[in-house]
C-alpha cells in the first residue's frame, strides 16, 4: 500500500512538473519573440516594462556592466538611436534549463543584418547595408507572481573562429 501511494505521488509530481515546464517554456519563448518583434520595429520600450526586473543586470558585448532597469533603459536608448536602429534581428532560443521552479537559465542566439549604411557619431564609417553579425546571450529569468522576467543578461559577440590573437584556434597554428 505504501509503495502504491508513493508511486501515485511520484506520478502526480511528474505530471505537474512536466505541465508546468511546458507552459513555462512557452511563456519564456514568448518573451524573446516579443523582444525580436519590438527590436525589428525600432521599439526599444520593452526594456521599460516588466520584461526586466527592477534590479536586473545586463553585461554588454564590450563588457559594460549595467545595473538596474533605469540604467539598462538609458544605455539601450543611447545605442538605439544609432546602429541598432538599422538592424534586423532574429532571436532563436537555443536552450532553457530550469534551475528551480521559478528560476530558468536561457541561451539565445541572435542573428543581425544591417538594413542601411551607418556612420558613427564621430563620422567614421560603420556597418554597411547587408553586413551580418551574431551574438549569443545567456539570460537568467525569475518567475514572480506567475510572470517570467529577465533578471540578468550576458551578451557575447560571435566572431569567426581563429579571427583574433587570443583565439585557441589561432594559437594552435
Amino acid at each position: 500500500m505504501k509503495a502504491f501511494l508513493l508511486l501515485i505521488c511520484n506520478i502526480m509530481i511528474f505530471c505537474v512538473a512536466v505541465g508546468q515546464t511546458t507552459e513555462d517554456e512557452k511563456q519564456i519563448k514568448a518573451i524573446f519573440q516579443r523582444i525580436e518583434n519590438a527590436w525589428n520595429k525600432d521599439d526599444f520600450s520593452f526594456f521599460k516594462d516588466e520584461t526586466y526586473t527592477p534590479d536586473a543586470v545586463l553585461i554588454t558585448p564590450i563588457g559594460e556592466y549595467w545595473k538596474g532597469q533605469a540604467e539598462i533603459v538609458k544605455g539601450v536608448a543611447l545605442i538605439s538611436e544609432g546602429m541598432l536602429k538599422n538592424m534586423n534581428s532574429k532571436y532563436t532560443v537555443k536552450d532553457i534549463k530550469f534551475l528551480a521552479p521559478n528560476v530558468a537559465l536561457v541561451v539565445t542566439h541572435v542573428a543581425d543584418q544591417v538594413e542601411q549604411d551607418f556612420n558613427y557619431p564621430d563620422g567614421s564609417k560603420g556597418p554597411a547595408k547587408g553586413e551580418t553579425s551574431a551574438t549569443i546571450m545567456m539570460h537568467n529569468l525569475v518567475k514572480e507572481n506567475g510572470v517570467w522576467n529577465i533578471a540578468a543578461t550576458q551578451i557575447t559577440n560571435i566572431v569567426t573562429p581563429g579571427a583574433g590573437p587570443m583565439s585557441p584556434v589561432s594559437s594552435q597554428r
